[in-house]
């Protein structure tokens, strides 16, 4: 028998109004991290509404921005460590999150320069999610941006978790459409990529495929109409199962793809996701040895996904044709060359996608092995959105 590991490592508090357990921590001083974007749109007065009621002092660092940077980081950093707080909250989608994740992470390593590690406190982590996409909520991951370099920054600890997710529906009450369908594909990709991994086993295996099942029911819901509070919250849990099932079981090559993809574009990490989804699909069930068993796990994918063809026209049809007709509904273009890419750019960007690419810390859980050109056929497939390159 195998041994696994498995590990959930967040409180986890959910349904409307949840953020009020808030009222029963304890704590004396208080960051905000966020961007904006939130500011302006109000988000964080339930939160300012609790802290003022308790009468406890916070400070707010608004300077997050879209793939948060290094710099950006650094800021973040050299404010905790001014303010010292006993509670980071971050309020925001997942760029804000994997921000207050990778500020921790520098404060602590900044700590251990200076103070034994038995006496390195960090502060408490609550993370609340604005949008139903990255999970990283639930996982101890983060990917920053090197701009000068064009290059996604990925970190990794266990210390990095939140101690308390908080999925408060209430909180995607006003999310734009086009967010809806960026972040709610990246759940579908986490939760497929999960399921294939060589490094899959049971528990996430169940968690990826309760994702990838409401996400095929809810993400048309929620984008048809932000009113629908059932849809918001399953989305909510959609993507909180699909963020265990990978912090459980890894990805894949579409994220390591994904990543090289959008630092150089500058595309939503969902859709250089979406984009590159079908292509990988179909590249990694045509492997005569992880092939074999990746078909099997897709169609258990596709069947999972209640496709209206079921399995009459096979696994690969099948699971494609609806993760197709899912980017269709929710209006993403079918092509990187249909997101105003220049294919003189594109091809002259190849190169060093393929190498940043096959060095991503994704990478290699992939069903699988990749070489550099067949990641040079998958690129090219899914800038022109042709299946006619064979793999």
């Amino acid at each position: 028998m195998s041994r696994y590991e498995f590990q959930i490592k967040p409180n986890i508090w959910y349904g409307k109004y949840s953020l009020r357990k808030l009222y029963n921590v304890p704590f004396r001083k208080v960051c905000i991290v966020t961007d904006k974007s939130m500011v302006e749109l109000g988000m964080l007065k339930p939160v300012i509404s609790i802290l003022n009621d308790l009468n406890i002092s916070y400070r707010i660092f608004d300077e997050v921005e879209p793939d948060p940077s290094l710099e950006t980081i650094l800021s973040g950093l050299s404010h905790i460590l001014v303010t010292k707080p006993d509670l980071l909250i971050a309020v925001g989608g997942g760029s804000v999150i994997d921000a207050a994740k990778a500020i921790i992470f520098f404060c602590l390593r900044v700590k251990e320069e200076v103070i034994k590690p038995d006496k390195i406190v960090k502060p408490f982590f609550v993370a609340v999610p604005t949008t139903s996409g990255t999970g990283s909520e639930v996982t101890s991951y983060s990917v920053i941006t090197d701009r000068e370099n064009n290059l996604k920054i990925p970190l990794k600890d266990k210390r990095m978790l939140p101690d308390v997710a908080v999925l408060d529906p209430v909180f995607t009450s006003t999310l734009p459409k086009k967010v809806i369908a960026n972040a709610g594909i990246d759940v579908m990709t986490h939760a497929v990529e999960a399921y294939v991994s060589r490094e899959h086993h049971e528990m996430s295996d169940f968690y990826a495929l309760e994702a990838a099942s409401k996400v095929s029911v809810h993400l048309r819901r929620m984008y048809d109409d932000i009113s629908d509070d059932e849809a918001r919250m399953e989305m909510h849990m959609a993507s909180c199962y699909a963020g265990i099932a990978f912090e459980n079981s890894g990805l894949g090559l579409n994220h390591g793809m994904a990543h090289a993809l959008g630092a150089k574009f500058r595309l939503p990490h969902g859709l250089a996701n979406a984009l590159l989804m079908p292509h990988i699909i179909r590249y990694n069930k045509s492997e005569p040895i992880y092939g074999v068993e990746a078909e099997k796990r897709y169609a258990s994918m596709a069947e999972a996904m209640r496709t209206s063809e079921g399995m009459a026209k096979g696994w690969e049809d099948s699971l494609i044709n609806e993760l197709k007709s899912l980017m269709k509904h929710v209006e993403l273009p079918e092509s990187i060359r249909d997101c105003g890419v220049e294919e003189k750019e594109f091809m002259e960007a190849l190169p060093d996608m393929v190498k940043k690419a096959m060095n991503d810390f994704t990478t290699g859980s992939n069903p699988r092995k990749a070489t550099p050109e067949d990641i040079v056929k998958i690129y090219i497939s899914a800038y022109y959105g042709t299946e006619d390159i064979p793999y």
